[in-house]
């Protein structure tokens, strides 16, 4: 009998053991938000792009005057390039480093520059640059909503390399399960001192590591 009743015993104790655990683990489930898998794949896609090319359009309002522009960028190995239209300005910009060299083409008079940047001029810079902005956005956002083949995040950032340069909204990646194939932005950017910009960016992204063939007379 003692030994059936250190049986018993030691069966009600698993038992209670069990309900406990079976308890816990579904009141963690409950109140666990969903695992945004998708995220990771995203970031580890984005963030191992070393070459890449996109096209995007970009409208930028400021108080009452909107603009519509379209650049052609990308980055090789870490360097920048952009060549950009918007009503009767083009140009072309490569940043190495702190360096932007550039070529502004209006009215068929053509001006080269070449500066060093400073930390908010990079960030403003890079800021039209939907992979690097990208990459930093979905990493710090908060998931919004999940389709097929796009999801959504808002964020709220600093841009890089700057402490001043700030960016919020939502971005809505378009992922085939492999790649980033677009990318959308409904964000504004602001600055102390600076009026707030809201732009509305549509870009597609290419995997591709090759230099425009304007890329050299700018770097003359």
């Amino acid at each position: 009998m003692k030994g059936s009743r250190v049986v018993l015993a030691v069966l009600i104790i698993g038992l209670v053991i069990l309900g406990g655990y079976l308890y816990t683990t579904t009141r963690a489930k409950e109140h666990s938000p969903e695992i945004d898998t998708t995220r990771a794949q995203i970031l580890a896609y984005l963030g191992g792009l070393d070459c890449y090319s996109y096209q995007e359009n970009i409208t930028t309002t400021i108080g009452n005057e909107t603009t519509e522009s379209t650049i052609n960028g990308g980055r090789i190995y870490g360097t920048y390039y952009f060549e950009g239209q918007r009503s009767g300005l083009h140009w072309y910009a490569v940043i190495i480093n702190n360096t932007l060299k550039e070529r502004i083409i209006t009215n068929e008079t053509t001006k080269d520059v070449n500066i060093t940047l400073s930390k908010d001029g990079k960030a403003l810079s890079l800021s039209v640059d939907p992979v690097k902005i990208g990459l930093q956005a979905v990493g710090a956002g908060k998931l919004v909503e999940k389709g097929k083949n796009n999801i959504t995040y808002t964020f709220d950032i600093t841009v890089p390399p700057s402490l001043n340069i700030e960016m919020n909204g939502t971005v809505t990646v378009f992922w085939d399960g492999e790649r980033v194939t677009r990318l959308m932005f409904n964000v504004e950017v602001g600055t102390q001192g600076r009026q707030t910009e809201k732009r509305t960016i549509i870009a597609i992204i290419r995997e591709e590591c090759r230099k425009p063939e304007w890329f050299k007379k700018v770097l003359r």
